[in-house]
């Protein structure tokens, strides 16, 4: 065979791989109706809308994209991040026209959602499967909507799921709007769009949530501000308290370098003093000379180890005499979390100990403080009991008061309805596991008068009920998706709005 004939098969091959992919591409279309209404010149209309999708999403198959037998997609695919069950919500006034069982399809859908003024909306994929299941026995709409039912802008109507030809993609809510039955695009009005999502103080990793912080918290810039590492949390936790006393943001570093986004943060916050948390296994002399452009005092806060570096942090921050010292756990951090802007609200600094062992650098702090009331925050396994009888005599007063719960997120519970009796209009989550988004949140939650609580991959019940007790109308997750995950984000939007389906991956 000669090389030219090779070519020819080879090129023959790579179109027949080609035809194949794009064959596979376009089958994964949404099951859009099948009308051939289309206006791409109306693709600059914005409809005044509630975005139909609770919780963190992101776009796909954009709007005009070619799909097989000659069709377009008529809308967007609003992706769950891989969840079912997240909440679909009618994106305007209408009445419902046409659902899967009226037009006899086999994708759980609202292929018609009519408003009164020529607009209309369709939902399809919505969640055909028993809740935690993918058996496709129909899990249906919300209750009381069916065919000839008016609903309300941001009622519930059912949820994201994969139903119809996207049981083998990942679930999302193919939406459309329809103005005088032709198809729009829908993007125009989805950014314009009310959104009634969990909020969220979040960035793309640890060190923009903090940045993020930062921008939320001081707008205005800072005098001060005091930089940790983002690889390891006693400096930061510590600091907190600290940073709050001088009113100033905690940013966060790598080891051996600053991010680029954080010295842009820097810039805008033009502090007159840079104050490094931790030694140079914890931020390399590279990262203040990454500093010096910048014109600032770079002052280093560093011990000989996490306890003489947080008693170091106290003693430049709080004179003797102060009304309480906070006590907590050097090796288990998620009460420090919580218990972070408690301390900060009563002018208090957070120092640290080894669970049986008071380290003598925090009994040396402890001595020049002269508290009248020391704060233990955990339970025995981060403070031990002969360490509180250790604390006895370093308090005016000798009282030693443990906060602690049953566990993690119980101790950050038992320090909210302490610190807030009376309850507080906000609450903020971070999670227990790896909460490093919530090491710069202090001065927000500060700044709110509201508490730091702990979540995992779901909502704990005493965590409900301690946002229920609260009176909290509003709650924000320190970190993105991956850190408060949707899940936990719909079990907050169900105490507020109601929610019969749970998410699942």
């Amino acid at each position: 065979m000669t090389m030219t004939e090779n070519a020819g098969r080879r090129l023959t091959f790579v179109l027949i791989l080609v035809a194949l992919v794009m064959a596979l591409f376009t089958t994964a279309a949404s099951a859009e109706p099948q009308s051939s209404d289309f206006s791409a010149s109306s693709a600059d209309l914005i409809y005044p809308i509630t975005f139909p999708v609770v919780g963190d999403t992101y776009y796909s198959d954009t709007f005009g994209a070619p799909r097989s037998g000659g069709r377009t997609h008529k809308g967007i695919d609003i992706m769950g991040y891989g969840w079912k069950g997240l909440p679909v919500v009618a994106a305007h006034d209408g009445t419902i026209t046409l659902t899967t069982e009226s037009a006899g399809r086999d994708c759980c859908a609202i292929w018609g959602l009519t408003g009164d003024d020529g607009w209309s909306s369709l939902y399809i994929h919505l969640n055909n499967d028993t809740p935690g299941t993918d058996d496709g026995k129909g899990w249906g709409f919300a209750p009381g909507i069916d065919v000839g039912v008016h609903v309300k802008e941001g009622q519930l109507v059912g949820w994201v799921g994969d139903s119809g030809n996207a049981e083998w993609v990942s679930p999302h809510l193919h939406f459309e709007l329809h103005k005088d039955g032709v198809a729009v695009n829908p993007y125009p009005s989805l950014e314009a769009a009310t959104r009634i999502d969990m909020p969220r103080v979040a960035g793309h990793d640890r060190f923009a949530t903090a940045i993020e912080i930062s921008m939320d918290a001081f707008p205005d810039g800072a005098d001060v501000v005091y930089l940790a590492t983002g690889y390891n949390f006693p400096d930061a936790l510590a600091g907190g308290p600290a940073a709050v006393k001088t009113d100033g943001p905690i940013l966060l570093s790598r080891v051996e370098s600053l991010p680029a986004e954080t010295l842009t943060e820097l810039r805008r916050l033009s502090p007159s003093r840079i104050v490094i948390l931790g030694g140079e296994v914890a931020l390399d002399r590279s990262v203040a000379e990454d500093l010096a452009p910048l014109g600032a005092e770079v002052l280093r806060l560093a011990g000989r180890d996490r306890y003489d570096t947080a008693a170091m942090i106290s003693a430049m921050h709080f004179e003797p005499g102060i009304r309480m010292a906070f006590v907590t756990g050097g090796i288990d951090f998620p009460a420090a979390v919580a218990g972070a802007p408690a301390a900060a609200a009563n002018g208090s600094p957070l120092l640290l100990s080894r669970p049986d062992d008071l380290p003598s650098y925090t009994r040396d702090e402890l001595a020049r403080l002269q508290p009248d009331v020391i704060i233990v925050l955990g339970d025995v396994s981060v403070v031990g009991d002969a360490v509180m009888r250790e604390l006895s005599p370093y308090a005016r007063s000798g009282r030693v008061e443990r906060l602690a719960g049953s566990d993690d997120f119980g101790t950050a519970v038992a320090i909210s309805q302490w610190a807030h009796p009376d309850g507080s209009a906000t609450a903020y989550l971070a999670t227990s596991g790896t909460f490093v988004d919530a090491l710069a949140g202090v001065s927000v939650a500060l700044r709110d008068g509201a508490p730091i609580l702990l979540v995992d991959e779901d909502l704990p019940s005493d965590v409900s009920a301690e946002i229920e007790r609260l009176g909290a109308d509003r709650v924000v997750a320190l970190g993105g998706p991956a850190a408060v995950v949707p899940r936990v984000a719909m079990r907050i939007w169900s105490l507020f709005n109601g929610n019969d389906m749970p998410v699942w991956k």
